[in-house]
C-alpha cells in the first residue's frame, strides 16, 4: 500500500509538471505572437438554429487577425459578424463572402487614415498643458474615422447586393439585368471588430450585440425597426 501511494504521488507530481510546462509554452507562444504583431484571438464559439424554416438562412463570419490598419496603430484586429438572412440565404451568404474583405480594404485606405495620422503627429508635439484637450480631440477623430470606415463598408456591401446580376459576376459593369430574386431577400448584419483596447460595433437591422458584464446583459447596439419613430 505504501509503494502504491508513492507511485500515485509520483504520477500526480509528473502531471503537475507537465501542466506547468504546457502553460509556460502557451505563454511563450503568446509573447512570440505579440512580438511579431499578431494579436492572439479571444475564444470564440457560435451556434445556429434553423428553427421552422426549410433551410438555414443565417451566416457567421469569424476572421481573427483580419488586418493591421493605421487606425489601430498598425496592430492587428479581429473581425466577427452575424448575418441573419430573411427570404432566402443568398444575401447573407454574399455578406459572409464579401463584408470582411470590404472592411479590410476600407481600414487600410489611405484617405480614411490621413486625419488620424495627422492628428496624432500634431498632438505629439504639443505641451503637457494641452494634453487632455488633444486626447479628447484624438478620441473624436478616432470615432469619426471608424464611423466613416464602417458606413462606407455597409454602403459598398449594399451596392454589391443591389447590383448582383444573373450571371453572378457581382459587378454592375456587365449588361445583365439585376437578380430579381435578391429583391425579395435581405439580411441583417451585426459586426464586432475587436482591438487590443476597444470593441467597435456596427449593425444594420435588428440583430443585436450584447456584452456580459458582471453577470448582466448590456446591449451595445441599437435595433433598426421600421416601426421605430426617431
Amino acid at each position: 500500500m505504501e509503494n502504491r501511494g508513492n507511485v500515485d504521488q509520483n504520477d500526480e507530481g509528473r502531471m503537475h509538471r507537465q501542466y506547468r510546462i504546457q502553460l509556460r509554452r502557451r505563454e511563450q507562444a503568446r509573447e512570440a505572437q505579440m512580438r511579431v504583431g499578431v494579436l492572439p484571438p479571444p475564444g470564440v464559439g457560435s451556434k445556429s438554429e434553423k428553427g421552422m424554416r426549410p433551410s438555414m438562412e443565417d451566416e457567421v463570419s469569424i476572421h481573427p487577425n483580419l488586418c493591421s490598419p493605421p487606425i489601430n496603430g498598425g496592430r492587428p484586429l479581429h473581425f466577427y459578424a452575424v448575418y441573419d438572412g430573411h427570404g432566402g440565404s443568398q444575401v447573407s451568404a454574399l455578406c459572409k463572402e464579401k463584408m470582411h474583405l470590404i472592411v479590410a480594404e476600407e481600414l487600410i485606405r489611405p484617405e480614411n487614415n490621413t486625419k488620424m495620422m495627422s492628428s496624432s503627429s500634431s498632438s505629439s508635439g504639443s505641451g503637457s498643458g494641452s494634453s487632455s484637450s488633444s486626447d479628447r480631440g484624438q478620441q473624436r477623430d478616432w470615432e469619426a474615422a471608424w464611423i466613416r470606415i464602417l458606413q462606407r463598408s455597409f454602403q459598398r456591401m449594399d451596392k454589391i447586393i443591389c447590383f448582383n446580376c444573373d450571371c453572378g459576376s457581382l459587378s454592375y459593369r456587365c449588361l445583365c439585368p439585376p437578380n430579381q430574386n435578391l429583391r425579395l431577400m435581405g439580411s441583417t448584419a451585426i459586426i464586432a471588430i475587436v482591438t487590443d483596447h476597444a470593441i467597435v460595433i456596427a449593425n444594420c437591422g435588428d440583430s443585436r450585440a450584447v456584452l456580459s458584464r458582471n453577470g448582466n446583459a448590456l446591449s451595445v447596439s441599437f435595433d433598426h425597426k421600421k416601426y421605430l419613430i426617431f
